[in-house]
């Protein structure tokens, strides 16, 4: 192939790249240029729209926004139309199928993101008392995508025909000043800038070729000993990014590691306080009693009751203790459980019957139809139960209600205790199942407890290879579910 022909072809590459660059920056600025027009066109129409919307729902003229909605939606290049309120519920639309129904049309992030050609954009309304929220519209994009495709083919055309232009003139012009020396100064001048990738092609022996024979030689020299340079130089580099990550990875270890042994101070010495409190209240409360009794002659009816009195705090100091020991065998792997077949909606009922409330607390039941069974430690799953609704009951107010509901799913039975109380905040979210945590808020401070209650209660459903979880938000209430692998349905 000569030298012509070399010129030739990488003319035409060069010019099919920047033929093509030029295409798609024209293309680039008309997409810009067409999407501007359209979102100018989307606002103007959406203002109007909503202002239209604004004045009629004020007056509560109904059915005068039904008719402008319906002229809206003849207008080129609207899809559709609809106006929702508050609750997200369509109360107009275009499309009478979706009126009175939940709108779960998306807005487009931007027109070219946009799916089904429709653009689809909310604009917010304030219509006083009327409840309608805001406007949602969907523009057509199927006008902006041919204009699109028509400057694509009609670029396209226009540079073929200039490729081919640039080739003839590069043919007539090559063969006056394509010359070998010209070649050589160009890679003369490329060694120069650093590139030493090129060669010349050596076609003779003549002083010429030697000429380029040794150009060669000394761009290749320059070129292992640039890349040996380079090479020395990253792995260095390497090394000290290598180096420098460890370093980082070990102080983020470091300030982890204060980080939990400093919150696990912090909670020994709040375990020792509460601790100390719980174990002291009732101790004190048996010795004093214990001491009465026996020092002086009482009533056979005040006996009994603080023989009741002492029975009640050593009921209370032996599930201090027995919270304790549960925990220990959780952590030590130990947790003993006695599995059987249980009836899960015989339990859930048991469980509720068998909590007193106070009149103004109330405890519903939602469970299906048919019996589901569970191979699980009865005990065991009652006690989660008890403390989840135990907690429900502390933290809902007086006229509030906790709801038990059992779900029936494929492979497992899923039982949540919801109240109507506080919540939890955001920050105490994560932590409410981890060891001796307790909340810090008011309710929490005027009910002293271990904070084991809620850690047991994951240790057993994880040791039945369930699975616990808490969904809340502030000032909305908490919902605890937990689930327990389903048994194979008995006949009854």
């Amino acid at each position: 192939m000569s030298y012509r022909i070399k010129i030739i072809v990488a003319i035409a590459f060069i010019s099919i790249i920047m033929l093509g660059l030029l295409i798609t920056n024209r293309i680039t600025l008309e997409r810009t240029l067409f999407e501007d027009k359209m979102l100018i066109k989307v606002d103007s129409l959406g203002e109007i729209f909503t202002e239209e919307v604004h004045n009629y729902s004020i007056k509560e003229k109904h059915d005068n926004i039904l008719r402008i909605l319906d002229l809206f939606d003849k207008q080129p290049g609207i899809e559709f139309a609809l106006i929702a309120d508050g609750k997200n519920i369509i109360k107009y639309s275009s499309i009478r199928e979706l009126i009175n129904k939940p709108n779960f049309i998306k807005d487009s992030e931007n027109i070219r993101k946009s799916k089904n050609d429709v653009f689809i954009k909310s604009f917010p309304l304030h219509a006083g008392d009327s409840g309608l929220k805001y406007v949602q519209i969907g523009f057509s994009l199927k006008e902006i995508k041919a204009d699109l495709r028509k400057s694509f083919f009609l670029s396209l055309n226009i540079s073929i025909i200039t490729l081919f232009l640039v080739l003839f003139v590069a043919w007539l012009i090559s063969g006056i000043l394509l010359k070998p020396l010209i070649e050589m100064q160009k890679n003369a001048d490329n060694i120069a800038n650093g590139d030493y990738s090129k060669r010349i092609p050596v076609r003779s022996d003549d002083v010429i070729g030697k000429l380029a024979f040794s150009m060669n030689n000394m761009a290749a020299y320059l070129d292992d000993l640039t890349k040996n340079l380079n090479k020395k130089i990253q792995d260095a580099t390497r090394e000290l990014e290598i180096t420098n990550n460890i370093l980082i990875k070990k102080t983020e270890l470091l300030e982890e590691s204060n980080r939990k042994l400093t919150e696990l101070d912090k909670l020994k010495s709040e375990f020792v306080s509460i601790v100390s409190h719980e174990l002291r209240t009732p101790l004190t409360g048996i010795i004093g009693f214990a001491q009465t009794i026996l020092r002086l002659k009482l009533p056979k009816e005040q006996e009994v009751q603080y023989l009741k009195i002492i029975e009640t705090e050593g009921k209370r100091l032996g599930k201090l203790i027995d919270d304790f020991l549960d925990i220990s065998k959780i952590e030590a792997g130990n947790f003993g459980l006695h599995f059987e077949d249980v009836n899960i909606s015989e339990l859930v009922k048991e469980t509720v019957d068998s909590i007193k409330l106070s009149h103004e607390i109330q405890i519903k039941t939602n469970l299906p139809d048919k019996i589901l069974f569970a191979e699980a430690d009865r005990d065991r799953i009652k006690q989660v139960m008890m403390n989840i609704i135990g907690n429900a009951i502390k933290y809902t107010s007086a006229g509030g209600k906790i709801v038990v509901e059992l779900k029936d799913f494929d492979d497992s039975i899923n039982i949540s205790i919801e109240d109507n109380g506080p919540g939890i905040k955001k920050e105490e979210y994560l932590k409410i199942f981890e060891k001796f945590y307790r909340g810090h808020d008011n309710i929490t401070k005027k009910n002293i407890g271990s904070g084991l209650g809620l850690t047991i209660a994951k240790g057993i459903i994880n040791a039945h290879k369930g699975e616990i979880w808490v969904e809340s938000e502030s000032g909305k209430g908490s919902k605890f579910s937990f689930t327990l692998p389903k048994k194979q349905k008995k006949n009854e």
